[in-house]
């Protein structure tokens, strides 16, 4: 059945939207690179789009860059600061110098050439010429590139004119010198009146000036070179009436005769590279060239010809460990000198007969050829560097003994070696790294146990996953898959993971609860997905409790408050000696919560000393020796009393010791919760709770000192007017503040403790947050009572926990 028109358009839309959802790669926005525009380009997700790039003076794009990075804190840099944003290795040429700057040179200065051979400067080595205020010199160009452009302008005294002669001319040869070519301007611009220009291998006849500059210019096209030329200029004295008589037949000039200068022969009359004087008379006459005659040379010398045949250079020998090509040594001819399979030609290649017998070149040497490596190129998403002081790349080349060391741009980590050298033989140690998406793992703490997951398939589904399953066949959806993570290849260094990568953690000990991700994954920026892990003691979990049964029971959050005796001259307690004088709660690793009297002087806010004090968890018996293999002995680093602390009314009656040394979570020393305003429902006058503690100053000579242990029993919370008006009875004026609470004893439960002469806390069970189980949650601590509190059963006075539940978790940051 054929599908009406209108379907088939709809499918087709179908199509391109699924195509247009699908997650993208990059996004080009800008093809100059690099520019100035990349600094306002900093913007979230920056990692997702890429600049299309080109190298400078090239039209063909070359790859792509991430315009912005991110550091350590995860802020983004301006990007031509940062040396993770840098681009290509292929942009680089050192046309005539040796590679060896930094990618941050090449990328915002646009310097990319360590050093350049003589006659060349820039940033690649592709810029010649100067302006030269000397009496003589020379002007020097070996082995010039394509594409060439330079100038010079020599500057001698007013006066004076200038001479200039070549010592070697090798171009490229064309009738009409449009090729590669020098030219020569009588003044000290481009546009001065020309005077010649010479190419091909001939040695031009010197040249005067006449005025005080010269201009030279050279030029090649994108083809062929040749080894360059050497030029050497000095002034002369300038004479229009008599002239400088010169030695013209050593200088090239057919007859011997006096030159003039003048700048009546500026025009260059001359013709076939005829030198223009001046006599006395003031009419130009030419010297003209060997083989040529006339006023203007315009025609040939047969004697002349004849004579200069019977000019002949010597033999030259060929160069040790080469060969030298031609058989005709007369006037002009041409030899040719080559070397032989690994060695290089140190000298000119090309040497002519002159008219005195000598060849136009010093005789060329043949060395051996040093083994180089060919450029490695730098890693793909990313580049190379060589190290400093081993060496230099010239060119495509690297010496031996160079260094070359690898690194990947962001979000990508190095696999293979991170550094080759290059060896004796010419090869690369080592094998070429790669870059990889990887993600460095993060940093967890020894309580969390990390496992790696084999790779796998994330399920993820959208809605058109269902729209195209509805709409195409099983067969047609099988053209636009889930799609998979690519597989991983080559090894990572320790401590980085592939992409895609899951981690899953857990708690290593029961003792502990996780906060944070249980799984994280590797993703395509380089970062992790989640948030980080870390195990936190569970509070407040302790074995039953039955409150009437509970002599036997262990409070792993009890903490032991001794003070060292400062010489109370007493029978039974020596200077030195550590007295048990309060209990507190251990609310974290590194924090008990205990009241404010146990660590000040008493009647006094004046804090006691650290050294004086130390606190004891895993404490049961009053005798150390018996939990032995259970308690910790902890140093204190210091000790927080609240600011509202009155020690006259005993009013915010709490303080806050801070642990130097971290206590070791187990089933015997664990933290007790923190209670909030909003865990307790109910009115606290029906609350029960429970009360633990020492008995203060137990006389150690009683024979029952070894097997006592902490002291424990139920209270109930009573009404504060209650409270004042029955210790009114009795003769005793108490204010009950806002941060207390007064308590009876509980004598339907079990009691062995008599909170009055114990320093002890008071906890409650509550629903845990993380679970629906009971948890024991701290509410207060025992402050004040009096001598006869429990003859008379008069209540007890604590201090809240619960308003000081902020200020307390403040201070255990």
């Amino acid at each position: 059945m054929e599908l009406a028109p209108w379907t088939h358009i709809g499918l087709t839309l179908l199509q391109l939207l699924l195509i247009s959802c699908l997650p993208r790669e990059y996004t080009v926005i800008n093809e100059n690179c690099p520019g100035a525009e990349w600094n306002i380009m900093c913007r979230e997700c920056c990692e997702y789009d890429q600049i299309q790039c080109v190298c400078p003076g090239q039209k063909e794009t070359v790859g792509y860059t991430i315009p912005c990075c991110r550091n350590e804190e995860n802020e983004c840099d301006s990007c031509l600061i940062h040396p993770g944003c840098t681009i290509f290795e292929n942009c680089k040429s050192c046309h005539n110098g040796s590679w060896g700057g930094t990618l941050d040179d090449f990328y915002i200065k646009g310097i990319y050439c360590a050093e350049c051979r003589a006659g060349w400067y820039g940033g690649d080595c592709m810029r010649c010429g100067q302006i030269l205020r000397t009496s003589k010199g020379q002007i020097m160009l070996e082995s010039y590139p394509l594409n060439a452009r330079c100038e010079w302008t020599i500057h001698v005294k007013p006066g004076f004119v200038v001479q200039l002669r070549f010592a070697m001319l090798s171009l490229e040869f064309d009738y009409m010198c449009q090729y590669d070519y020098v030219e020569i301007r009588d003044g000290d611009n481009i546009d001065s009146q020309i005077i010649k220009r010479f190419c091909g291998n001939d040695r031009p006849p010197p040249i005067w000036s006449s005025g005080h500059s010269l201009h030279v210019l050279f030029q090649s096209d994108g083809s062929k070179n040749f080894d360059g030329f050497h030029a050497v200029f000095e002034e002369i004295t300038e004479r229009s009436d008599v002239g400088q008589e010169v030695d013209v037949k050593k200088e090239g000039v057919a007859h011997p005769k006096k030159i003039f200068l003048s700048a009546a022969c500026s025009s260059s009359p001359c013709l076939h590279d005829g030198t223009c004087i001046l006599d006395k008379a003031g009419a130009y006459k030419c010297a003209c060239l060997a083989g040529y005659t006339g006023n203007r040379c315009e025609s040939l010398d047969f004697f002349e010809i004849s004579e200069l045949s019977v000019v002949m250079c010597r033999t030259p020998g060929a160069p040790a460990n080469g060969t030298v090509e031609g058989d005709d040594f007369k006037y002009g001819a041409q030899v040719y000198f080559k070397c032989n399979a690994g060695y290089n030609l140190n000298g000119t290649h090309v040497a002519y007969c002159q008219l005195d017998g000598s060849w136009s070149t010093h005789h060329p040497e043949c060395v051996l050829e040093e083994k180089n490596c060919s450029d490695p190129g730098g890693p793909l998403n990313g580049y190379r560097k060589v190290v400093e002081d081993t060496g230099r790349m010239n060119g495509r080349y690297a010496k031996i003994g160079t260094v070359m060391a690898f690194f990947c741009n962001n979000s990508y980590v190095l696999s293979g070696n991170e550094q080759r050298t290059c060896q004796d033989n010419g090869v690369w140690s080592g094998k070429q790294p790669i870059c990889i998406k990887a993600c460095r793992e993060p940093k967890i703490s020894d309580l969390v146990r990390q496992r790696v997951l084999p790779m796998q398939v994330q399920s993820r589904e959208t809605p058109l996953h269902q729209l195209y399953s509805s709409a195409f066949t099983k067969q047609k959806l099988e053209i636009y898959p889930t799609k998979k993570p690519a597989l991983p290849f080559g090894d990572l260094p320790p401590g980085y993971q592939h992409l895609h990568t899951q981690l899953q953690y857990e708690c290593i000990s029961s003792f502990y609860r996780r906060l944070g991700s249980s799984r994280r994954t590797c993703l395509k920026t380089g970062k992790w997905s989640g948030r980080a892990p870390i195990c936190i003691p569970i509070c407040g979990k302790t074995e039953n409790v039955t409150l009437q049964k509970t002599s036997s029971i262990r409070w792993p959050w009890q903490v032991a408050i001794y003070r060292k005796a400062n010489g109370v001259k007493e029978s039974n307690i020596r200077k030195g000696t550590w007295i048990l004088i309060c209990s507190g709660a251990l609310v974290n690793e590194r924090t008990v919560v205990v009241a404010a009297h146990c660590v000040t002087d008493l009647g006094k806010t004046i804090v006691i000393k650290t050294a004086e004090l130390k606190v004891v968890l895993g404490k049961f018996y009053r005798d150390d020796d018996r939990d032995e293999k259970t308690i910790q002995n902890l140093r204190i680093s210091a000790i927080i009393v609240h600011p509202n602390y009155d020690p006259i009314l005993l009013d915010t009656d709490i303080a806050i010791i801070k642990l130097l040394d971290k206590a070791k979570i187990s089933s015997r020393v664990q933290p007790i919760c923190l209670a909030s305003a909003h865990d307790l429902a109910s009115s606290m006058e029906d609350l029960k709770i429970m009360i633990s503690g020492w008995k203060i100053l137990a006389d150690i000579r009683d024979p029952s000192y070894k097997n006592d242990t902490i002291r424990m029993g139920a209270v109930q919370i009573v009404d504060s007017l209650l409270c004042e008006q029955q210790y009114e009875d009795h003769g005793i004026q108490v204010s009950i503040t806002e941060s207390m609470f007064c308590a009876q004893q509980d004598h339907t439960a079990f009691s062995n403790i008599c909170p009055a002469e114990t320093g002890g806390i008071a906890a409650i069970t509550l629903p845990g947050k993380e679970s629906p189980e009971l948890r024991w949650h701290l509410m207060g601590l025992v402050s004040w009572g009096y001598d006869k509190t429990c003859s008379l059963e008069l209540y007890s006075g604590y201090t809240k926990a619960v308003p000081f539940k902020d200020w307390i978790e403040k201070n255990m940051k």
